[in-house]
Parts: C-alpha cells; structure tokens; sequence
C-alpha cells in the first residue's frame, strides 16, 4: 500500500513582496505532518511548488538527513510553472515518533537555502527494541561485537523464525519463550577490514509483514597491539 500525502510545500516560503527580474520560489507549506503510519504503508510526502518570477528557477544541492530519505524532484521551473519535490522514506530505521528534513538550494535570491520537514509516528506490526537496526561504531579486526535484540508483536500469530543473513560474518540467534523473543546478532572474528553493510532477516508467520528485515553495520579496523612499557632504570 501507498501512503502518499500531497500538498503545498510552507506558509513562510512565498514570493518576495517586490519586484525582480529573477526567479521566485513559491512554498506554501514546509512542514507536513503524515501522523500515524502503520505496517505495510510506504510513507511519502509531496511538496508542490511554484515559480512565480521572469528567470528560471534552479534547484540543486539536496540534502537529507539521513540514509533512509529517497528525493525526486524538478530541477528547472520555467516562469509560471509549477513542479513538486517528492519525499519518500525507508521505514526499517524508524521506530515511533520521527522527524526528517531535506534541505535544498535554489538561484532565488531571496530564498537561498529551503529546508522541508516530514515528520509522523510509525507504528509498526513488530517492535524491535532498543532500535530496529545495528549500528557498532567500532570492532576490532579478529574480535567479535553482539547486540541484543527484543522482539515484540500484539499479532498472537507472531511466530518469528531466523531466515538468513546476507553475510557469513555476521552471525544471528534467535531464542523464543513465552515471555520474549531476543535476537542475538554478532559480527564475527573473521570479519573483513572496513565498512559493512549487511541484514539479518527473520520470517514473522503474519500476513502484514511476512519478513522483518534489520539492517546491520560496522566499520571494522586493524587491531592495535599494545606494546610493552620498557621499565626505566636508575
């Protein structure tokens, strides 16, 4: 399923109130607010704007904040045209309440620099807990670094199962009670140098989200050999 909202972009971003000769963005809306978002929508947000000046107007240097934001927008507007800057989010590293921004550039000379903000809840079928992904900083080549996972559903179907990992070194367990069901997932000794990238895929046994994916990864760096402090004699 599509979650799609589509609107005019911020009440602040209006054409100058003078006249120009060069380009005008027009924004009504800079914020928009999806609200809860469940399972098996995708979340996307459309911002429409409008060049309201005599130039063309030019828009570059997108920035996200984070991996998980997907942009496709009209990089020229000519004078009375209209265009949109469509945002789509990937939901694997979002858990309850989140907030993300993408920044852009424009030629207007009195709107430089543009920040649009998409923010909501996400309500996911399955809760991973302390986060849905694994992130270490930091392992040192031929040493092993886990993380320990919670994993929860409301759905009395959830049977979740440990399919596969994309990566021999990284490593996963999964261990069920009647209480919890904890994933271990490690990044082995025999771990390449540098960074990784990789998941971890559990089968659910619900019909909403069948697979649970966790995103997993590392930088992995030479380990340093301490050497011996030479005594010093009198």
């Amino acid at each position: 399923m599509t979650f799609t909202i589509s609107l005019w972009a911020q009440a602040s971003v209006k054409p100058a109130q003078h006249s120009s000769r060069g380009p005008l963005i027009h924004i009504e809306r800079q914020v928009v607010d999806v609200g809860l978002v469940k399972q098996g929508k995708e979340i996307r947000a459309e911002f429409q704007m409008k060049n309201s000046g005599v130039q063309d107007l030019l828009i570059s240097e997108l920035q996200p904040s984070c991996g998980c934001i997907l942009v496709s927008f009209d990089r020229i507007l000519k004078p009375g045209e209209s265009g949109a800057i469509k945002v789509s989010i990937d939901h694997r590293r979002l858990n309850g309440v989140f907030e993300k921004e993408v920044g852009f550039v424009s030629n207007d000379p009195s709107h430089p620099k543009v920040k649009l903000t998409v923010k909501g809840k996400f309500e996911p079928t399955v809760s991973v807990k302390p986060s849905p992904f694994v992130h270490i900083d930091v392992v040192s080549k031929g040493e092993s670094q886990k993380r320990t996972l919670i994993l929860a559903s409301a759905d009395p179907k959830f049977t979740p199962e440990l399919a596969e990992t994309n990566e021999p070194f990284v490593r996963a367990s999964l261990a069920s009670s009647e209480s919890a069901h904890t994933l271990l997932i490690e990044i082995a000794p025999d771990a390449p140098l540098g960074v990784i990238n990789s998941s971890v895929i559990v089968r659910t046994g619900l019909e909403a989200e069948p697979e649970l994916e966790i995103p997993v990864s590392a930088f992995v760096v030479p380990k340093t050999v301490e050497r011996p402090r030479r005594s010093l004699r009198k």
